[in-house]
């Protein structure tokens, strides 16, 4: 038995000094991969590979990363990353002893930087403010971790202390899919007149590559507090929030925002803030059109779409069944308001472009819309506008329903409804400044 037990050991520890060496080659060939398959965007970043020394243990890689800025006083700047790269099976991580392929610690510099940009990091954040560090599995999953340092600046009677930033991500070396945290610590401005707050915030994503064109999923960032004194008041923001998720079906694009504020103490007549925004049914030949547009105007003069290049998108986002909805709901004077709207494209006839029409009548028939306003009576008469809302309920334009003030407008067919009422096919056409 003891035998067996020794032989064991002897050639776990064999395998521990020989394996690093195998490994060292496959090492090399991930951590080419997982600079090479990042999604940079090539037009702007430049990546050149300095050098790769390797040693039985570890290796030692050092990538620069030439980033466009485009600016006047500085058009470009470089980002040199050196790596000290150990090899498996058995890594030694800041998180204790790991197995995997290889376990990388990153250090960071930059080139091209105006003298006080580099003063400001030399001081600030020194040679070890950014950290970097990527574990390698044996699934060839990339464990991810990228933090900077908190730092405190003092100038001008100011103090500003930033949190810093900790995120810790996992994707595969193809980079086909990403998850991951981020938690933004507590950061802080002082001055003279006053003091701005930031409570520990957090965010997480969950994303996949789509169609090797963009990244769909879900990105949530959230405040919890925000707060501002001064000498000309106070401002306190909770429960800040946003929200976006996108996703494909049956070959259309789906996106999602959201943004709220759950409460709000300030010198406005707002108490909590939500405004959603939801696109449906987008035809992915908008989107590779606009992809296709894009890469060709890299370096040109210009930023506006010719007319041909206009219409090409156009008619390529303006496909049967395209819907743009938004919703806000806003708190505050004692009572709330809502503003639900709802848009739907329904197609032109004989697969025609609203390029063939010279007058708007046949948007009526194109579009389904429906707008939905409902605003607390006692809101209204809070604000200047309550001796002017008589009129329009008398006309029917607004309904009073209750405690509410009603505003209820459809648009089926080419046919207005405004409370029920259906508005005269001219009134609408006017309302569009057409004939």
């Amino acid at each position: 038995m003891k035998k067996v037990v020794l032989g064991f050991i002897v050639l776990f520890g064999v395998a521990v000094v020989v394996a690093p060496k195998l490994v060292g080659d496959v090492a090399q060939d991930i951590y080419r991969q997982s600079i090479d398959n990042y999604p940079w965007d090539k037009t702007q970043i430049t990546v050149e590979h300095r050098a790769y020394e390797k040693s039985w243990f570890s290796s030692t890689a050092v990538t620069a990363f030439e980033i466009d800025l485009g600016l006047a006083n500085m058009k470009t700047v470089t980002w040199v990353v050196t790596s000290h790269i150990q090899h498996g099976p058995v890594l030694f991580t800041d998180d204790g002893m790991k197995f995997g392929y290889a376990y990388m610690d990153t250090k960071n510099t930059f080139e091209g930087l105006p003298q006080e940009a580099q003063d400001f990091l030399d001081t600030h954040l020194g040679s070890d403010g950014i950290q970097m560090t990527s574990l390698i599995d044996f699934k060839q999953l990339s464990h991810d971790t990228f933090n900077i340092k908190n730092f405190t600046v003092i100038k001008d009677k100011v103090k500003a202390t930033f949190g810093g930033l900790i995120l810790r991500g996992t994707t595969p070396l193809d980079y086909s899919a990403m998850k991951g945290e981020i938690k933004f610590p507590a950061s802080e401005v002082i001055g003279e007149k006053g003091r701005v707050y930031i409570a520990d915030a957090a965010g997480s994503y969950h994303q996949h590559i789509y169609k090797k064109m963009m990244m769909l999923g879900d990105v949530s960032v959230s405040f919890p507090l925000v707060e501002a004194t001064s000498t000309q008041g106070n401002v306190k923001l909770e429960g800040l929030s946003l929200d976006i998720h996108s996703g494909e079906k049956g070959g259309k694009l789906n996106l999602f925002e959201s943004f709220k504020a759950k409460s709000i103490q300030a010198p406005v007549p707002l108490t909590a803030f939500q405004y959603d925004m939801e696109i449906k049914q987008v035809n992915m030949e908008a989107i590779e059109v606009w992809t296709d547009l894009f890469a060709q105007r890299q370096g040109q003069n210009t930023e506006a779409l010719s007319e041909e290049q206009t219409r090409l998108l156009v008619d390529a986002l303006l496909q049967e069944g395209l819907a743009f909805n938004q919703l806000l709901k806003v708190d505050g004077m004692g009572g709330s308001a809502m503003v639900d709207w709802d848009a739907k494209f329904i197609g032109f006839p004989n697969g025609k472009s609203i390029f063939d029409f010279q007058d708007k009548e046949p948007l009526l028939e194109a579009l389904d819309m429906h707008l939905l306003v409902e605003v607390d009576e006692k809101v209204v008469n809070a604000t200047p506008f309550s001796n002017m809302i008589a009129p329009y309920i008398k006309q029917g334009f607004v309904s009073k329903q209750g405690d509410k003030l009603v505003v209820d407008i459809t648009l089926r067919q080419g046919v207005m409804m405004v409370n029920g009422k259906e508005i005269p096919r001219e009134t609408v056409l006017q309302l569009l400044g057409g004939t």
